[in-house]
């Protein structure tokens, strides 16, 4: 993994290492579907986990619990960091 995406997961899991608060919580967004592209794709992890991400982000914007402004935003992430889930 890239050491700004470690170090993020770093300073989320730090904040919540017991999983208490709920905070940890963004770190499951699109992360169990991603196991299942894992498993019936026979992709990479970091592939499957971000097409999980891709769906969970389209899925919230279709139920309108994702803002058009946060869907671009989040969109944008996703596809600048695209290259280096593969």
């Amino acid at each position: 993994l890239l050491p700004h995406v470690i170090q993020s997961k770093f300073e989320v899991v730090s904040r919540d290492p017991l999983e208490k608060t709920g905070e940890r919580h963004v770190l499951n967004l699109g992360h169990t579907l991603g196991h299942v592209f894992e498993l019936e794709q026979l992709l990479p992890h970091g592939v499957a986990v971000h097409r999980g991400l891709e769906f969970a982000l389209e899925w919230g914007r279709m139920l309108n619990v994702v803002s058009d402004r946060h869907y671009q935003q989040m969109r944008d992430v996703l596809m600048k960091n695209r290259t280096a889930a593969i």
